[in-house]
């Protein structure tokens, strides 16, 4: 009988989905205004755990540049890497769990 019961659930899950929006701003890698209009319908970033020769190396991304071929495409350049930043600083002052230093940009879901 260590079964929860069902009403200890769904308050267990509304308390975690709030924890979740209190802390979602701290989460985000940019401020909610914040828009990538040089970078429409970009995939999300791609972290890298291993330099170029396959050694391994602190989290990074690689900048992406647009394909100009064709329209929504992106191509990455791995030889201007961004490593991922713990506690970054983000433009508009506050502190973000992670991010990466500019010009270089971190999209977590990508971008619309």
């Amino acid at each position: 009988m260590n079964r929860i019961p069902r009403p200890h659930r769904v308050l267990a899950l509304l308390a975690a989905w709030h924890l979740l929006l209190a802390i979602a701003a701290w989460l985000a890698p940019h401020p909610p205004s914040f828009q990538h209009r040089s970078f429409p319908d970009a995939p999300p970033s791609r972290i890298r755990w291993f330099g170029a020769q396959g050694e391994p190396a602190w989290p990074h991304v690689c900048s992406i540049t647009s394909d100009a071929n064709q329209f929504g495409q992106y191509l990455e350049d791995c030889s201007q890497r961004s490593p991922l930043r713990l506690w970054h600083t983000r433009p508009d002052g506050h502190l973000a769990l992670v991010g990466v230093k500019a010009p270089a940009d971190l999209f977590l879901v990508g971008t619309d």
